[in-house]
C-alpha cells in the first residue's frame, strides 16, 4: 500500500532544484486523448497558486526529498486508503514524467520565479 503525502507537504523534485507544495493527489488528466493520473499535483513553493495553470504533476519516484509533511489526521488516513483503492482498480493509466517533461518543469518554474520578482 502506497502512503501518499498529505496536501501541504513540500517536496524537492529530482533534477528540478525547486521546492513544490502538494495541492492534490491522484489528479485525473487527459494527455494525448488518454485519461490517466499522476500521484501528485503541486505548485511552486513559496508563491503557490498564482491564478493560472502553473501547476505540475509528478509521481512518488520523482521526489528527491520531502522537506515538510503536511497535516495528517484520521481523515487523511481514510483518504489515503481511498486513493490506494483508486490506484489498485487500474481503471486509469498512471502517467510517467519523461526527460522532456522534467526539462519543461524546470523552464516553467524558472519563468514563474523570474516573473514574480520582476
Amino acid at each position: 500500500m502506497k502512503k501518499f503525502l498529505p496536501v501541504g507537504s513540500v517536496v524537492k523534485i529530482k533534477g528540478l532544484g525547486e521546492l513544490m507544495t502538494i495541492i492534490g493527489r491522484c489528479p485525473l488528466l487527459k494527455e494525448n486523448n488518454v485519461e490517466g493520473y499522476y500521484d501528485y499535483k503541486a505548485v511552486v513553493y513559496p508563491q503557490g497558486d498564482m491564478g493560472g495553470n502553473d501547476y505540475y504533476c509528478f509521481n512518488k519516484e520523482n521526489i528527491e526529498q520531502v522537506v515538510f509533511v503536511g497535516y495528517n489526521s484520521s481523515i487523511e488516513n481514510e483518504l489515503n486508503d481511498l486513493f490506494n483503492e483508486f490506484v489498485e482498480k487500474g481503471e486509469y493509466l498512471q502517467f510517467k514524467l519523461g526527460k522532456d517533461d522534467s526539462q519543461n518543469m524546470k523552464n516553467n518554474t524558472k519563468d514563474i520565479r523570474e516573473n514574480l520578482f520582476n
